[in-house]
């Protein structure tokens, strides 16, 4: 197809590789480092991100596992007694477990 929003070539790169630009590589190399990802094909555990709360609103020492981050908004509106807008995907019930 040539609709502009499809473009001609989609690369996905295997676990522990990473598609950079020259330019991109040679400033990490500078800075002494090789970056890190996270966040690109979920279906990967160490590609999750991280989720660390603390206070009286969170149980303590608390090993929770993966969660959503479209459920963290229903969370805090629950925390802050804010009414959460409808229509959201987010759900407070599969999130709700790490409240106190």
């Amino acid at each position: 197809s040539h609709h502009p929003f499809i473009p001609p070539v989609i690369v996905d790169a295997d676990m522990g590789w990473t598609l950079t630009t020259h330019a991109s590589e040679a400033w990490l190399r500078r800075r002494g480092g090789s970056g890190g990802n996270h966040g690109f094909d979920n279906h990967h555990r160490d590609m999750h991100g991280i989720f660390y709360a603390m206070g009286p609103a969170f149980k303590s020492g608390y090993p929770c596992g993966t969660l959503r981050n479209i459920d963290i908004y229903p969370l805090l509106c629950r925390i802050y007694n804010i009414e959460a807008r409808q229509n959201i995907d987010g759900e407070l019930e599969r999130i709700g477990f790490i409240l106190e």
